[in-house]
């Protein structure tokens, strides 16, 4: 196999329980999942999607397990057609299963909602997607729209780390 250690039987891996020195309690020391690839993300509209074109994408991500280390890196989202309502990221190459994980995003030619200190990227087990949430200061959060983006120029750099069930 090239060098390479290929574990060939269902439910085996490089077990580590030798080494475990947590606090915690461990439910599994051994890495029977690693997949490391690229994915295409896809700008849309909740109500209507709409039809967007993304010049440059360079997603990226990394599976240890059941954890999804996400890129977004979308570049020069141009409106074809508009969509309409909340702004969903779709396409990820894992659903996630627990709607809580919250990522750092950075945003290029998008108006902010009222009160919006800042942006975060967040799991979606509903759209098994990625919303687009501003948080406010003493306020509930708020979901950015797909009108939020004001440029055919508008870019969406973002990281964001997830549970899957897979």
């Amino acid at each position: 196999h090239s060098g390479n250690i290929v574990i060939e039987t269902s439910g085996k891996g490089i077990d580590f329980s030798a080494n475990t020195s947590g606090s915690g309690t461990a439910t599994s020391n051994i890495l029977d999942d690693y997949e490391e690839g690229s994915w295409t993300a896809t700008f849309s509209g909740a109500s209507t999607a709409g039809t967007y074109t993304v010049s440059t994408t360079a997603c990226r991500y990394t599976k240890i397990g059941d954890t999804v280390n996400l890129i977004v890196d979308m570049k020069n989202i141009t409106t074809v057609s508009a969509g309409s309502g909340l702004l969903r990221i779709s396409g990820l190459p894992f659903n996630p299963s627990n709607g809580n994980e919250a990522g750092s995003v950075i945003l290029e030619f998008f108006d902010f909602p009222t009160s919006v200190s800042y942006a975060v990227l967040r799991a979606s087990t509903s759209t098994n997607g990625l919303l687009l949430v501003g948080m406010r200061n003493g306020q509930s959060d708020i979901q950015f729209s797909v009108t939020d983006k004001t440029s055919d120029i508008a870019d969406i750099f973002g990281q964001i780390t997830y549970k899957t069930a897979s």
